[in-house]
């Protein structure tokens, strides 16, 4: 059953609503659905305004339990990209594990966003750390000798093209002279070759970049973050140049006191064949399928929606053993 609040000098419609932990439109509303006409309550009280009606406990309990939901739903990052979810810098370490190696890189982003026709403007600037081989140097050098890249986002999250492909090949053209004079021998030109040849085809470098794992969980579908307490199917690609396929995702969404974490789990629920896989063809394989599952944490900013920190991991399992783990330590740099 309502309840009257008799008006007391110095209250205003934001205080009482306060008063009750309910919205100012929920108390606006609740009231003029059960006044007088004379009693309608519009922005602000006036000097006529001497009661409200106010809603009983068992109703305010409901009212805020909604509040509370609208806030959270508010709180988490947008159903479509916009400009304050990334963070301008940040750290990324970065392991693969194969059956015989091991390789740790380690490299910073610095990312600067710009409103595009039906998108937005991403330009990544990657610089690496230290590699930990001749050969490993040799391709950080030649993926450095890129920077900057201009991706394009769809609204929606995730990279739908370059942006500076042109730009990207005559940046590479120029410094490949001091890559080839400091990597001496056949090994270093070969590989400058097969690089240079490859990247001047912009649908191959376009794919193999969408690919990467990195790119797959820095850009996600913006709508993981709305996905609770259900299943859907997505394609994911658990080996940069092998190919796209459907895994079955799901997702849980933790509320901390300041940030809230999103974990995207996905499982690979279609027997396919690795070898096939690896050359780019999406062949059933029901005796000796290949295994896989990744998952994603992400830590973003309750008040700010940021994109905080990101820890990923895939894992790839062929024939009862591990083929290939990639995992991901993705950390914004403040300043």
């Amino acid at each position: 059953m309502s309840r009257i609040y008799k008006v007391k000098k110095g209250d205003t419609l934001q205080l009482i609503a306060e008063k009750l932990q309910i919205s100012v439109n929920d108390l606006r509303h609740y009231h003029n659905m059960r006044c007088e006409l004379w009693e309608l309550l519009e922005q602000k009280l006036t000097s006529k305004t001497e009661r409200i009606i106010v809603p009983s406990e068992e109703e305010l309990t409901i009212l805020q339990g909604h509040q509370q939901a609208v806030q959270k739903e508010l709180e988490r990052p947008s159903r479509y990209l916009d400009k304050k979810f990334y963070a301008k810098d940040y750290k990324v370490k970065e392991v693969v594990l194969t059956s015989d190696k091991e390789v740790k890189t380690d490299y910073s982003l610095s990312l600067q966003m710009e409103k595009a026709e039906k998108g937005w403007s991403m330009i990544v600037n990657t610089t690496y750390e230290e590699a930990d081989t001749k050969f490993t140097e040799l391709a950080t050098a030649c993926m450095q000798a890129m920077q900057p890249l201009k991706y394009h986002l769809s609204v929606n999250g995730g990279i739908t093209d370059i942006e500076n492909h042109r730009e990207i090949i005559e940046r590479f053209t120029q410094k490949r002279i001091d890559i080839e004079g400091y990597f001496e021998g056949e090994l270093a030109k070969s590989y400058t070759d097969t690089f240079y040849e490859k990247l001047i085809d912009k649908e191959y470098i376009l794919e193999r970049l969408q690919m990467s794992f990195l790119n797959q969980v820095l850009f996600p579908r913006m709508e993981w973050f709305h996905k609770e307490n259900e299943k859907w199917e997505e394609e994911f690609c658990p080996v940069q140049g092998s190919a796209f396929i459907p895994y079955e995702l799901e997702a849980e969404v933790v509320f901390e006191k300041e940030e809230i974490v999103t974990i995207v789990k996905g499982e690979l629920k279609r027997n396919y064949n690795l070898w096939d896989l690896l050359d780019g063809i999406r062949a059933i394989d029901d005796i000796t399928p290949i295994r896989s599952s990744f998952e994603i944490t992400y830590r973003t900013q309750r008040d700010t929606q940021q994109l905080l920190k990101i820890d990923a991991e895939i894992t790839l399992y062929n024939e009862g053993k591990l083929y290939r783990k990639n995992s991901i330590n993705l950390k914004s740099i403040k300043h």
